[in-house]
């Protein structure tokens, strides 16, 4: 009989996998261009050509097939600076799914606004029937999240945002590159944030982006993340901000450097290359998945035409590996491979231990009642199952060869096969 090689037997393969993020010799000459240049940041002085924020920001909008792109430090102030620039504020609601990344719930809360939280539902997005029955008078935006593998049912989405005159904001920090009905992620809703943080498609360690088609929305949200200032009149030697004419809205530093948008003006060109070897290797590894008993890939709606790369899912049907707790056929599984890229789902937002509101005393102003901000009020049956079955993989494996993917295969039907022997390695325990 096999042993798994968590319990000390042989592992099914012996390879060394993609490492993320990449670096190479050019980027590395881009940045010590950059570090001479005498310019780092939008409020440097200005040396003679454009900065390089002002650089990607154009093409990445370009990229996206947006009419403005505006740089932010990370995709969270990327948020927020979308929740000013609509105005969002005191007494207002924004919708938020359920089963999604944090920031999108503190984004909301950071401008007093209050999150309600929505179930997803199969394709692990906002269901649309819930949002439907979430909107209130008070409803002021609704955040729209492409999570994991997957897209939301966008063409009902829009359609109920569009009837009740309500903004969508886009989430598209994990679908570089994705597409619903050939639309790229980034254009399908009325503000779009990206983010460039190191696990994503395209990253600069830290960094974001807000994009619309609205040149008002645009002008704010330039403001609104340069401290009320935009780019002004160019004198070599001095900066390129305008800081004499009065702010039509207030606002704060959440820049991105000339640093960091040079990386990733560097690594764009081999974004949509590396998509296309993701995609390969996704659509090899869900056939060989699709074979094994109690695993489930998850597909998202047949409207995507091209969906986000950034963790491959699986439902885990826990009865087909004897009960075994999803943490411990993690481990097993990686035994196998020697990938540590394999995770749980981030737990939903009424149960997740990081988003706790109620810990800051700077969103208990005493007119606010602190119910509406306790997560623990709203009911997710659906995002909740999904916590409990999903197993991702983190992209760079995708970066691999046919033999990553037979190994990623061949370890989680070795796993299923001998699954009595998956010790319990890790404490568990309920998010609360």
């Amino acid at each position: 009989m096999s042993i798994l090689a968590v319990n000390g037997g042989a592992p099914v393969a012996d390879l060394v996998w993609p490492i993320w993020p990449r670096s190479s010799p050019s980027l590395e000459d881009d940045m010590v261009a950059t570090l001479r240049s005498g310019r780092w940041t939008i409020s440097g002085a200005y040396r003679g050509h454009p900065s390089k924020e002002s650089q990607f920001a154009e093409t990445f909008a370009n990229y996206i097939g947006t009419r403005y792109g505006v740089t932010t430090c990370n995709g969270t102030h990327g948020l927020v600076t979308a929740l000013e620039a609509l105005d969002v504020g005191p007494s207002d609601e924004v919708i938020v799914p359920g089963l999604t990344w944090v920031a999108d719930a503190t984004a909301v809360v950071n401008v007093n606004a209050t999150p309600i939280l929505v179930d997803t539902d199969r394709t692990l997005g906002l269901s649309p029937s819930a949002v439907e029955a979430a909107i209130t008078a008070r409803t002021r935006a609704i955040i729209a999240v492409h999570l994991y593998c997957s897209m939301p049912y966008w063409a009902d989405l829009q359609a109920m945002a569009s009837a009740h005159g309500i903004p969508i904001i886009e989430d598209a920090a994990q679908a570089h590159g994705a597409a619903w009905r050939d639309q790229r992620a980034g254009t399908l809703g009325t503000i779009s944030v990206f983010s460039f943080q190191q696990s994503k498609l395209l990253t600069s360690g830290e960094g974001g982006m807000a994009l619309t088609d609205d040149e008002d929305l645009a002008e704010r949200m330039a403001r609104i993340r340069c401290d009320g200032r935009a780019y002004g009149k160019r004198v070599i030697g001095r900066p390129e901000l305008d800081e004499t004419s009065t702010t039509p809205v207030m606002g704060s530093n959440y820049c991105m450097s000339d640093l960091q948008a040079t990386v990733l003006l560097n690594r764009l060109p081999a974004l949509d290359e590396e998509i296309a070897h993701r995609m390969r290797n996704s659509e090899y590894l869900s056939q060989r998945l699709k074979q094994i008993p109690g695993i489930e890939p998850v597909e998202p709606p047949s409207e995507v035409t091209m969906p986000p790369l950034y963790q491959y899912a699986v439902r885990i049907n826990r009865s087909c590996f004897a009960g075994a707790e999803l943490e411990d056929i993690i481990e097993a599984v990686s035994q196998e491979t020697g990938f540590t890229g394999l995770e749980r789902a981030d737990a939903p937002l009424n149960a997740n231990p990081l988003y706790r509101p109620l810990t800051k005393k700077r969103f208990r102003w005493h007119s606010r009642g602190l119910a509406d901000l306790d997560p623990g009020r709203f009911d997710l049956p659906n995002a909740q199952a999904e916590y409990e079955s999903l197993i991702l993989m983190h992209h760079p494996a995708l970066l691999g060869e046919k033999a990553h993917m037979d190994a990623i295969s061949d370890a989680y039907e070795k796993v299923q096969a001998h699954a009595e022997q998956i010790p319990v390695l890790t404490e568990h325990s309920a998010p609360n």
